[in-house]
């Protein structure tokens, strides 16, 4: 599968597998047995091998940067924090797959941003599939902050889980200030 691409065709990949790979994530709904996982994160990683023999200059042709100016003053990536880091890494000098997520993280564009997120997503729900908490609970579970489980159940009543007390609360969902009961 890791065959040689020509560069045009790698480039036209690495455009449609970056819109593609978040859309059947999402689509899948939020469970996803181990075999769609399996298939979706070997895309993925077929997508980061592509984005691996490319330039930082070659990927901004195929992703432009967005043109916000203003990540200073919210602490955000923005258009001159990218172009910083892409110089760090040398324009002209190929990502390599060691750097691909440093690159992807640093870049801002909404499709590379999804994709980013949906690679991160895909990992939590495989991790969970093998019986180890997702990297969300693994991260934030030391340092003393509560997580929650939304459970439905058969009749389609949504309740949230408390694993560390074991008990669970249901959910209600606030009534329009236009309705009224009679």
């Amino acid at each position: 599968m890791l065959d040689y691409v020509a560069p045009e065709v790698r480039k036209q990949l690495i455009y449609y597998y970056v819109k593609e790979i978040p859309l059947r994530y999402n689509e899948s709904g939020p469970i996803m047995d181990r075999k769609t996982l399996d298939d979706l994160y070997t895309t993925i990683e077929y997508t980061d091998h592509l984005i691996g023999q490319i330039t930082p200059r070659e990927l901004t042709q195929i992703y432009p940067i967005a043109k916000s100016y203003d990540g200073d003053k919210y602490g955000t990536v923005d258009y001159f924090s990218t172009m910083e880091k892409l110089e760090e890494f040398g324009m002209d000098e190929l990502i390599t797959k060691d750097r691909v997520m440093d690159v992807l993280f640093n870049y801002d564009n909404t499709h590379i941003r999804k994709y980013g997120c949906t690679k991160l997503c895909v990992i939590s729900d495989l991790r969970r599939c093998e019986g180890h908490p997702g990297l969300a609970e693994e991260y934030l579970s030391p340092l003393g902050v509560g997580m929650y489980k939304m459970i439905t159940d058969e009749y389609g009543k949504q309740f949230l889980y408390d694993p560390d007390k074991q008990t669970t609360y249901p959910v209600t969902k606030p009534r329009p200030r236009y309705l009224r009961v009679i």
